[in-house]
């Protein structure tokens, strides 16, 4: 997670950059192994849908049981990680971004106020 954020940091900023030399059509990007990359090279290989998808379900899992435990810290967290993930997903394919943001807004946002709030919530029973 932390690779992918870190290459769509570099690539924002990057663009950013470039926005205000000129033409970013024309910018390269070396990598480690002295490979160079275009801009459109690393939007080719930012992560779809799917992956996104993968880690929604596995922080789910992880959220879901350690409620259960009453390890409401950790299931807080992955819930908010979960919530980076939509962002990047959102930014990285923007024509599901107004479904993504009702799913936060409708369900996700629910659910983390359900886990901060557990004794004061009647409804928690997981």
């Amino acid at each position: 997670m932390k690779n992918k954020f870190l290459l769509f940091t570099l690539t924002t900023l990057l663009y950013a950059t470039n926005m205000v030399a000129g033409n970013i059509s024309d910018t390269i990007v070396s990598t480690k192994h002295n490979q160079q990359l275009t801009i459109g090279d690393l939007a080719e290989i930012q992560p779809g849908l799917g992956s996104i998808m993968r880690e929604f379900g596995h922080r789910f899992y992880i959220a879901y049981y350690a409620a259960k435990a009453k390890n409401w810290e950790l299931a807080k967290y992955q819930i908010d990680e979960l919530l980076e993930a939509q962002e990047i997903a959102e930014i990285t394919r923007p024509k599901y971004a107004k479904q993504l943001k009702s799913f936060e807004d409708n369900s996700i946002k629910k659910l983390l106020s359900t886990i901060e709030a557990p004794n004061l919530n009647p409804k928690c029973n997981f």
